[in-house]
């Protein structure tokens, strides 16, 4: 006698006659004359029956009429048709559902798989791409594409999606038997609660006690840029970032809170616990970035922070988080936006002439001439690309990424060239109880150098042409009026100067629960590779001064550096008090190996040093190491999230320094009051964040080069003495003795 035929409108309909037939039968009768599908409890709809006759009737109005004396609805949702039964206060339908066995009341009460779509944006409506829906319990999930939509198929129509997405409140939406989304996430303001990662550890930022920045993989990739350092620039306060050159992969300086140093002025930089170069991580593969910018907060890195400390961490995968793939794609073009005003060939004539001084040479000259800037700059094209792969299961997890850069300089004969790798996994055994995990970096690259002198752009004589096939090396060269300088395209194209580098980077750690509530050992290690091959040819050529001869120089280098830490840690929250320890030790050493040679005059077409002439070559060889140990401690102490301290302390010992000079300690203390969280203090929302902090520290700089407190000897201090040529040498040009570290 009940039923609710709620869902889909369905526009077909069908030819029945049946007298007091099941309903198992009619429903096969429709299944056959539509495309409609049943689904239903054999043991419930078997009992009943119906009667009806018609030639053409709605399918909606035949269900109807067969199910108005029974205690079932229907709802049609697609191509499937749900039949249910329904609780009623009904005396007779209460009886009719008792004697159905329990296993059948079950498979009624059983939801149904849908295919669901949708669509996430944001407050604003804005799509958001890549967040992470996963149907709640089990491992069925997917991501949203560019217009933020996303599809999954065959999901009980009483499920629960899980919506996540970084920098976003996550959220859990029931379907309820809807198959069209539109979720709306809103941005997670509560920075407070954020956990900023810090020297071998990480600590809420309510309770930072120094000086840490950070830079969030959201903010990184707001812009497109070709490295971190481009991608940091006028993102974070007191620290600077220039150029170093405007060859493309030239690289850029940092500065943290100015100059700190009368050396190398470079900071730390740290990847997922190793130290390396920040060109090795492309921007797109970080997931956050802090930069410790005081002493108290950097002085856990002791001897290596003067200068501040950049602390990377790359993406992760998730547990329980189906494959997730993100692609990147930047194409565009470079260009000199303005070309300086110079004189042409015939401006230059009038001007030559005034002066009284024109070759008859130059008087002849016809036409413009030759426009130089034009001649040495191109529209160059740069096209940036990654593809990351990530997710995980119960235990384990995964992020694997590949990124490409092709970069051609606007200079002509100018160019960056590389390719990164990066995998990234961890996995839990033992109930949690021991961690492990990996770090994986491989970035190779190809530079292409012009060492041109642009000014001789400017100032090469208008009258000059590019080339001329009678000229050896095929370029024009000056005449004799003109001012001797190179042909800046003939300087290009014959000078070759080729930087190809490797550099690989590993991390392994292990991480054990040692059974006392908060207490951890972690060991970690980490390798370092960087091999780089130059080269240096040019055939012969004669710009007009003469001619000069064929040349081919190389060089190599060979890099490695190893590191080993051990540390535990103790994190423990008891009521009101946090409390955070940490004890360690750790090892590196460094070795370097490099070599030159050079000759000159190289057969034309040949490509090897010993097809050269002996008779003028050179060589030249280098090896270099450097150790450096250390022990370390440090404590965080947070009470009611009020009131703050941090202390730490580094001894490091460096073979760079002399006997008796090698030891250096690096305390630090700070303390700070969240003034914010005290009861007395309303700000009526007006101030977000108020905290009191002050802090001491001692870092220290061991960047002095190698041998700099050895005994060695410089060479090439030559003099004449009467009419004889004495060889000079002296010792102790370069000494260094400090007293310690500092």
């Amino acid at each position: 006698m009940a039923y609710d035929g709620f869902g889909q409108e369905v526009d077909e309909t069908v030819q029945l006659h049946a007298q007091d037939e099941i309903l198992t039968k009619i429903f096969r009768v429709i299944e056959e004359q539509t495309s409609l599908h049943f689904a239903y409890n054999p043991e419930l709809v078997g009992k009943y029956s119906a009667s009806i006759s018609t030639e053409s009737m709605n399918v909606e109005e035949v269900l109807n009429e067969v199910l108005k004396n029974t205690p079932l609805q229907y709802k049609i949702v697609k191509d499937k048709v749900l039949i249910t039964g329904v609780l009623s206060t009904s005396l007779p339908q209460r009886e009719a559902l008792r004697k159905i066995p329990m296993l059948s009341r079950e498979h009624l009460l059983r939801v149904y798989p849908l295919n669901i779509t949708g669509t996430v944006t944001d407050k604003d409506g804005n799509p958001l791409v890549g967040v992470n829906i996963l149907v709640k319990g089990t491992n069925k999930g997917t991501t949203t594409d560019f217009e933020g939509r996303f599809s999954l198929s065959d999901v009980d129509e009483q499920a629960v999606l899980s919506v996540s997405y970084i920098g976003y409140r996550s959220q859990e939406v029931t379907l309820s038997g809807r198959t069209d989304l539109t979720i709306v996430l809103e941005e997670d303001i509560q920075t407070l609660d954020e956990v900023v990662v810090v020297g071998y550890g990480t600590v809420k930022r309510s309770d930072l006690t120094g000086a840490v920045a950070s830079v969030s993989s959201k903010d990184l990739q707001a812009s497109v840029a070709k490295s971190v350092s481009n991608a940091l620039q006028g993102r974070v306060a007191g620290v600077s970032v220039t150029n170093l050159g405007g060859q493309p992969g030239s690289g850029m300086n940092i500065n943290i809170r100015g100059l700190s140093t009368l050396g190398s002025n470079t900071p730390l930089y740290v990847i997922d616990g190793v130290y390396g170069d920040i060109n090795l991580v492309d921007p797109s593969d970080i997931e956050s970035l802090e930069v410790l910018k005081d002493a108290s907060a950097a002085a856990i890195y002791g001897s290596r922070a003067a200068n501040g400390v950049v602390l990377i961490t790359t993406k992760s995968g998730g547990k329980n988080r189906p494959v997730q793939i993100d692609a990147n794609v930047y194409t565009g073009i470079q260009t000199i936006t303005k070309r300086l005003d110079v004189l042409n060939a015939q401006e230059w004539k009038s001007v030559m002439k005034e002066t009284g001084y024109l070759p008859q040479e130059a008087a002849d000259f016809q036409g413009e001439g030759t426009f130089w800037q034009d001649e040495i700059f191109r529209v160059a094209p740069v096209t940036k690309a990654n593809v990351g792969i990530s997710g995980g299961g119960e235990n384990s997890t995964y992020s694997l990424s590949a990124g490409y850069m092709n970069q051609q300089g606007a200079l002509i004969e100018s160019g960056y060239e590389a390719v990164n790798l990066r995998l990234k996994n961890t996995f839990d055994f033992f109930n949690n109880h021991l961690r492990l995990g990996n770090t994986l970096m491989l970035n190779s690259s190809d530079k292409q150098i012009n060492n041109m002198t642009i000014t001789d752009a400017l100032r090469q004589n208008p009258l000059l042409p590019v080339l001329d096939p009678d000229q050896l090396g095929g370029y024009a060269g000056v005449a004799s009026w003109m001012k001797n300088m190179d042909n800046p395209v003939g300087a290009s194209k014959l000078y070759e100067n080729n930087r190809r580098g490797t550099d690989l980077l590993i991390n392994v750690f292990a991480e054990v629960n040692l059974g006392l509530e908060g207490l951890k050992y972690k060991i970690n290690s980490g390798f370092n590779k960087n091999d780089s091959h130059n080269r240096n040819y040019n055939p012969p050529y004669d710009f007009g001064s003469g001619a000069i001869q064929s040349y081919l120089g190389e060089s190599a280098s060979f890099n490695n550096q190893w590191l080993l830490e051990h540390t535990l840690h103790y994190d423990r929250d008891i009521e009101k008090h946090n409390i955070s320890a940490l004890l360690g030790y750790s090892a590196q050493k460094y070795s370097g190996r490099g070599f030159s040679a050079s000759r000159k005059d190289v057969p034309f077409g040949t490509n090897a040093l010993n097809a050269a002439s002996p008779a003028e070559q050179l060589t030249g060889g280098s090896l270099n190491e450097n150790a450096l140990t250390s022990r370390f401690a440090r404590l965080i102490y947070s009470y009611d999230s009020r009131y703050l301290f941090t202390a730490s302390v580094r001894n490091d010992g460096s073979s760079r320094f002399s006997d008796g000079h090698r030891y250096g300690t690096f305390p630090s203390v700070a303390v700070g009051w969240n003034i914010m969280n005290e009861e007395f203090f309303n700000a009526n929302n007006i101030i977000d964040e108020l905290k009191m902090r002050l802090s001491y520290g001692v870092l220290g700089n061991q960047e002095i080069g190698n041998y700099s407190t050895q005994n060695t000897t410089s060479t090439g201090l030559n003099y004449l003495q009467g009419n004889e040529y004495w060889i000079g040498s002296i010792t102790g040009t370069s000494w260094v003795s400090p007293r310690d570290l500092t």
